[in-house]
């Protein structure tokens, strides 16, 4: 399985020439203007499903590629990074040659307000843990600096929230009535439920958890680059994104016990059939009781354990404690499989977003997240503490259940999955996907640093 998953990965890789499809608040709605011409040098997820790039996808994926080729990891760094506008945004998306488009849903087009996780710039941090890495490319890290640079303070600007040192993914539709929850997709985690009326004032605990291990990267890499003229501004940021306590004033609950989103939110929610005279069923959302400003705290996956998946909490934190008790429940995320993404305690857990769109992240295990959370619990582990043990025992049990599952469902289907069913492992979802969920080589050889 792991030789299958690595070279698949690396199979994966290919060269398109295009244009790509972006919307604009300048353009009339639902238009698109060709940007471009653009080249991209990237792995994909599935040839058959997803032959086109995807920008955190690719993070992930060469977090085992660098282990192998680091050279052609920076060689895929740069040819993103080479997409970027003037501005700092680089697509999510990238369809450009007829395989793409013929494997894209229709009128698919980027918006160049919306951002996606940084992952580049946590692959940027990965590699520059190993000192032979950044004295043998030194100088490549460096001639990529001012486009990370400018993409870092673009999702600075652009994902800022309404309170000081909170952030908030854009790109929700706050006027749909079809979805039970509106989607956020910018955030890799399409469906994942957030505030039930999305609006200006709420803001979001992963991005805030992106933007701290954001700026810490960016900072070391500043000192590489010899920035000094940018190096306080972005010491300032570091001090900012990665306060605990303004962390925990924006999105700790003490009752709920948990980091939750801040937003215009209704505990009673659902998507209501109703019967047309013609004899069909029209679907929409019907809303039970006022939404108001609140801690999003029926829902608790993984969004609400980033803190803890980015290695920002300190190893005898209290919050740290609470997180890893929750993490072991096995009606909360903990399955003989794997993580899940939403608890089974949570109102969203295994709900359809639409009368037709099935759970993606509302139950499903995904290996990516898996993968931070095992690398997280590796951390702890080895720092001295009252929860090094339980980091270890954790590690050991969750390592044991995912690599078990995959192998399982690969000897017996033959394929590595996009994702897998919470309640009897099976694989689902696109197959073969032997992009982020080759992470299990990684995984299976405790590679993470």
């Amino acid at each position: 399985m792991g030789r299958y998953g690595f070279a698949n990965m690396i199979g994966s890789v290919s060269y398109w020439t295009g244009y790509c499809q972006v919307g604009s608040p300048c353009l009339p709605y639902n238009q698109a203007i060709n940007y471009g011409p653009l080249t991209l040098y990237s792995g994909i997820p599935s040839r058959p499903y997803y032959p086109r790039g995807f920008l955190w996808d690719e993070g992930f994926h060469n977090l085992l590629m660098r282990k192998f080729r680091p050279e052609l990891s920076l060689d895929i760094v740069a040819s993103w990074l080479d997409m970027i506008d003037s501005e700092g945004w680089i697509p999510r998306e990238v369809v450009l040659d007829s395989e793409a488009h013929r494997r894209a849903p229709p009128l698919l087009f980027e918006d160049s307000t919306v951002a996606n996780p940084p992952m580049f710039i946590y692959l940027i941090g990965k590699l520059m843990e190993d000192s032979a890495i950044v004295s043998a490319q030194k100088d490549r890290l460096i001639r990529i600096f001012p486009r990370l640079k400018l993409l870092y303070t673009w999702l600075k600007d652009i994902q800022k929230g309404p309170k000081e040192g909170s952030c908030q993914w854009q790109g929700r539709n706050g006027t749909t009535d079809l979805e039970l929850n509106p989607g956020t997709t910018p955030s890799g985690l399409d469906d994942y439920p957030r505030a039930s009326h999305p609006d200006s004032q709420e803001y979001h605990v992963d991005m805030r958890c992106w933007m701290a291990m954001s700026s810490t990267v960016m900072l070391k890499l500043a000192k590489l680059a010899n920035a000094t003229d940018w190096i306080p501004t972005i010491q300032s940021d570091q001090i900012l994104f990665n306060n605990l306590t303004a962390l925990d004033q924006l999105h700790w609950s003490d009752s709920a016990k948990g980091y939750f989103d801040y937003g215009l939110h209704s505990y009673e929610v659902a998507i209501v059939g109703k019967k047309q005279p013609d004899g069909s069923v029209k679907y929409r959302r019907e809303v039970f009781s006022k939404p108001e400003y609140r801690f999003v705290d029926d829902v608790y996956g993984y969004v609400n354990i980033f803190p803890f998946l980015l290695k920002l909490l300190p190893a005898n934190s209290a919050k740290l404690q609470i997180i890893l008790t929750r993490l072991n429940d096995t009606q909360e995320m903990w399955t003989p499989f794997g993580l899940r993404s939403v608890s089974k305690r949570s109102r969203y857990y295994d709900a359809y977003n639409t009368d037709t769109a099935a759970p993606y992240w509302r139950g499903p295990i995904w290996i990516n997240m898996n993968y931070l959370a095992l690398e997280a619990l590796q951390h702890y582990s080895t720092i001295d503490g009252p929860l090094k043990i339980l980091a270890k025992n954790l590690y050991d049990s969750l390592k044991l259940n995912v690599v078990t599952n995959l192998s399982n469902q690969y000897n017996s289907t033959g394929f590595i999955w996009e994702h897998y069913d919470d309640k009897t492992g099976a694989g689902a979802g696109t197959r073969p996907f032997t992009g982020w969920s080759a992470l299990v080589l990684a995984i299976m050889g405790d590679a993470y640093n």
